[in-house]
């Protein structure tokens, strides 16, 4: 059971939003994904959203996400988005 949430959770990161990223953006999700490494060991290392909030709000920046949008769409996403506590 375990193995195949891992799977699915994998698929569902390193196939469908890499799908979208190139469909939706014609960018190279190479770099992308590498810019988002500080933030993605931030969250795994601290286990909150509001503490790394300005590690991925400088990630954002890196992958040439506009001010306007990151700073609303992640302040919203790090206070109400819960998809973790779905998934355990």
């Amino acid at each position: 059971y375990l193995l195949g949430m891992w799977a699915v959770m994998l698929f569902h990161v390193f196939v469908f939003y890499t799908a979208i990223l190139v469909v939706g953006t014609g960018r190279n999700p190479f770099p992308y994904y590498r810019n988002l490494i500080p933030a993605v060991l931030m969250a795994l290392g601290m286990s909150s959203s509001m503490a790394t909030l300005p590690t991925t709000k400088q990630c954002a920046a890196k992958n040439g996400i506009r001010a306007e949008v990151r700073d609303l769409a992640l302040s919203l996403g790090a206070t109400i988005n819960m998809d973790g506590s779905g998934i355990a």
